[in-house]
């Protein structure tokens, strides 16, 4: 083995104690500075011979500061391992570590540990046989510094003269220290002994009285303290003792008392602890970003012992967790491995299944290579057997199971075993939703078996966002749920006129182009959107949620799909909507949408259609479309499926995407349109960057769904998915969601339909109006009429005519807010006016209009904020 390379042993055990220097991790960032201290010291207990302690006194502890599971303990009883071939060794002699939370009740750290330690030391033993002249002059030594530790521990209990000689005895205590110091090197014939003092911080309610015995006792040239522990913990125990003895007897002033001890500690830790003299233990991340540390099996022979480099097999378990995600937009999945400690507990647990990874894998030459090797492997060597996957997923979800921080690592592996039941189930029933998984249902972490894990996040604004729309006790216990993991919104969808016989409205339309089986194709898109028998306050309506068709996609790419597969997405509620995660929950309609809702029974005498035979054209074509692409071939990743879903419905969530009720076929398959546009552009978002030799450069821009008939002007689709769909054409071995989706039948079915002339709705032109007129007039008040026109047109005269002929052409001339625009432009032009000029404009402000005439949209020009109008009174 190279003496430039490091090692983790694979089968390493818990042991601290490591036999091979070169599993000695933090040598640049720890030993060697170390050493050098150590050096130093040895030179400083030369010059310190036969001068008093007096001259001598000197805080030289060495810090070591890291957090539980850094290594701060193999450092220490490692030390004389890595100082084996250097020639300070012969001159110091290395105490065992000393353990202050061995103390009991009432014991003192220097007198039942440090002493003993020393004493109990097998080469102390071993010189005071060798040589007993020099052990009875040590044993007069200990005798001296026992009398003073007797006379410090009982001088409470003395009075008169002896309490004044036990006082005496307190101030030669140090020196009897030395002195016991100096015996004991004398014995060994060594210049410096080294007491390492592990975790001074672990015993809390001692950590300070231990801090105190090092500034008292060990400030002598001839000891060198090697202290470790969390300066953390040190900081609060200190100076929380000083809080205690600045207010013991009076409360007086607390925060100044407290602004005081925190400026105590500090100083008191910089006398004993010197900066110069403090070293850090390196995060476990800057482990795995070094090139010359290897994961190591002891059981082959040397020149095969190196299974691969560690940062490989980071890069591997980054990506078999992530997926191929770019990092942006939050979706860097942060390892749950906090320690050294941790790393090599991982290690071991899958000892037998690391050198089991593809030797493109393991042999890579740097982390893109691997990342690119495991998500498009080469040949059918480079990837890793489906049996050996499923074992590490197993293996990784038992370990993970016990790592508080965990929980979003758990909860994939978790959905990619759901997923992998989900294809090999042979019932639809059996196999359920593939987002019948944790990951994706925020609801039922609370479950107890997740209670092991930190939850960062919570539902608190979906008491918020849906206060309007679902019951307040519900939402009660909502908005105190804690999750994993930040989850939009619920997607309440989007009111549809009761009783709307949406297949027997397309069956009767006659357009260009509009034959049977795009009817047909249109009647099934709205069928995945639309939720029938919901019961509302309004007692029962049909909401359009974008849950189904989101699930179908998914679930055409998670595996193969069948017709009953199809029929069982449609069956259910739409995923993530309100009415599949508060099933037994009444929905609160808005006034506005419910207010025309016919609630008698023949209101919702709607005619049944069969989809069977489009349902089974759909499946052969998903599956034709699984083969040819070679979609197989892509495992899709639950954490880039998560990303994907969390954008799409934060997305939909964000804005006024759709109108408040839908009674149109346009709106409704424009709503189709964005559920596959939003997915397919969002998947290129995550995916987009150097996985696929392209810039980590993508749109953020939201989609608006009534722009989705030329799709290819959109931004999200010229710098999220172009690119990559650009890529394959000069390397086809790319695989990537985005690209294969460019292909789905289902994108197909939606530009066949969406790209038709379907007739204009008097609701959808009406609402379409105000929209415009609000827009361009600068009206922000919650109702439109005559007034709020006038308030706002009066102070903007000069655009009337303008705004009024793109309203005539694209609105029509009898449209309401068309009407209202007229009579009050109709009514500001007779108005005298200062300005004979402006009088003179605003009687030719409108003009009668050729309805049949099309006029392009206006710029839309903001008024500003004096410019917003009141509601009138």
């Amino acid at each position: 083995m190279s003496q430039n390379k490091r090692y983790i042993p694979l089968n390493a055990g818990e042991s601290a104690v490591l036999p091979d220097a070169n599993t000695l991790l933090p040598r640049d960032e720890v030993y060697e500075p170390l050493a050098q201290m150590i050096i130093d010291a040895v030179k400083k207990a030369d010059a310190a011979k036969g001068r008093s302690l007096n001259e001598l006194r000197e805080h030289n502890a060495i810090s070591i500061n890291g957090a539980r599971g850094t290594g701060k303990t193999a450092v220490l009883v490692n030390l004389k391992s890595y100082l084996k071939d250097q020639d300070v060794l012969k001159d110091v002699h290395i105490l065992d570590p000393v353990d202050p939370t061995l103390l009991e009740n009432g014991e003192s750290l220097f007198l039942h540990i440090i002493v003993a330690a020393v004493l109990h030391d097998k080469e102390v033993k071993e010189a005071q046989r060798k040589e007993p002249s020099k052990a009875r002059s040590l044993n007069q030594t200990l005798e001296n510094l026992a009398q003073s530790l007797e006379s410090v521990e009982t001088q409470q209990d003395r009075h008169g003269m002896d309490k004044v000689r036990a006082m005496y005895n307190n101030k030669q205590l140090a020196d009897c220290v030395q002195d016991f110091f100096r015996e004991v090197l004398g014995l060994l014939e060594k210049k410096l002994l080294i007491l390492p003092i592990d975790d001074v911080d672990t015993s809390l309610d001692r950590a300070f009285e231990n801090l105190e015995i090092v500034r008292r006792y060990l400030a002598t040239p001839h000891v060198l303290p090697i202290v470790c522990g969390d300066r953390e913990l040190y900081n609060d125990v200190t100076w929380r003792d000083f809080h205690g003895r600045l207010t013991k007897d009076s409360s007086y002033r607390r925060q100044e008392a407290y602004e005081r001890s925190v400026e105590l500690a500090a100083e008191y830790q910089r006398k004993i602890l010197p900066f110069p003299r403090r070293l850090n233990m390196p995060e476990v991340r800057s482990y795995w970003q070094q090139s010359n540390i290897y994961l190591h099996d002891s059981s082959q022979q040397a020149e095969k012992s190196e299974v691969m480099p560690l940062r490989n097999f980071i890069a591997w378990l980054e990506i078999f967790l992530a997926g191929p995600v770019n990092g942006l937009e939050g979706s860097h999945l942060s390892l749950p491995i906090p320690s050294i400690r941790a790393l090599t507990q991982l290690v071991r647990h899958c000892s037998n299944l690391i050198p089991q990874l593809p030797p493109s894998i393991r042999f890579a030459k740097n982390e893109l290579v691997v990342r690119k090797n495991w998500q498009m492997p080469m040949s059918p060597q480079d990837a890793m057997p489906l049996p050996n996957r499923n074992t590490m997923v197993q293996r990784l979800a038992d370990y993970f199971f016990y790592e508080p921080k965990a929980g979003a690592v758990y909860l994939l592996l978790l959905a990619k075993q759901h997923w992998k039941m989900v294809t090999v189930s042979e019932s639809s029933n059996q196999r359920g939703s593939i987002f019948d998984t944790p990951l994706f249902q925020p609801l039922t972490q609370s479950w107890r078996d997740f209670e092991r894990f930190e939850k960062t996040d919570d539902l608190s604004a979906w008491a918020i966002s849906l206060a309007k729309r679902l019951p307040e006790e519900w939402l009660t216990g909502i908005k105190l749920q804690k999750t994993m993991l930040p989850y939009p919104v619920a997607e309440v969808g989007v009111n549809a006129r009761k009783g709307w016989d949406y297949a027997k409205e397309i069956q009767k339309i006659t357009i260009d182009e509009l034959n049977d089986d795009k009817k047909n194709k249109s009647i099934f898109l709205i069928d995945l959107l639309a939720q029938h028998n919901f019961y509302t306050n309004a007692k029962q309506t049909m909401l359009l949620n974008i849950g189904r068709v989101f699930e179908l996609l998914i679930a055409s790419i998670v595996g193969p799909l069948s017709v009953e597969d199809i029929h069982a997405i449609i069956g259910r509620a739409p995923f993530f909507s309100a009415a599949a995660l508060a099933p037994t929950k009444t929905i609160l309609m808005e006034s506005k949408a419910s207010a025309g809702e016919d609630n008698s029974a023949g209101a919702d005498s709607v005619e049944s259609h069969d989809s069977s035979e489009l349902i089974r054209t759909l499946c052969e074509e998903i599956n034709v479309w699984r083969r040819d692409h070679g979609v197989e071939q892509i495992e899709l990743s639950p954490w880039l499926t998560y990303k994907v879903f969390n954008k799409v419905y934060s997305q939909l969530a964000s804005g006024n995407k759709f109108p408040s009720s839908i009674n149109d076929i346009t709106w409704a398959l424009n709503m189709a349109a964005y559920a596959f546009y939003a997915t397919w552009f969002a998947f290129g978002s995550f995916e987009k960057g150097e996985l696929f030799g392209l810039p980590n450069v993508i749109a953020t821009t939201n989609i608006n769904p009534e722009r989705l008939k030329n799709f290819t002007s959109n931004e999200q689709f010229n710098i999220n998915v172009k690119p990559i769909l650009e890529a394959i054409d000069k390397d086809n071995s790319l695989k990537a969601v985005s690209i294969v989706l460019a292909e789905h039948p289902l994108k197909q079915w939606i530009d066949e339909t969406i790209n038709l002339d379907w007739p204009k709705s008097e609701e959808d032109l009406e609402a379409k109006a105000e929209k415009y007129l609000r827009e361009e007039l600068g009206i922000n008040a919650k109702s439109i009429n005559k007034a709020t026109i006038k308030t706002q047109a009066r102070k903007q005269i000069a655009k009337l005519g303008s705004i009024y002929e793109y309203m005539a052409a694209n609105h029509g001339v009898d449209n309401k807010y068309t009407k209202l625009l007229k009579e009050v432009s109709d009514e500001l032009h007779k108005e005298p006016t200062p300005n004979s000029s402006n009088q003179k404009q605003s009687r030719s402000v409108v003009k009668e209009v050729d309805p049949n005439k099309t006029e392009q949209p206006q710029p839309n020009v903001q008024p500003t904020g004096q410019e917003q109008d009141k509601d009138p009174e």
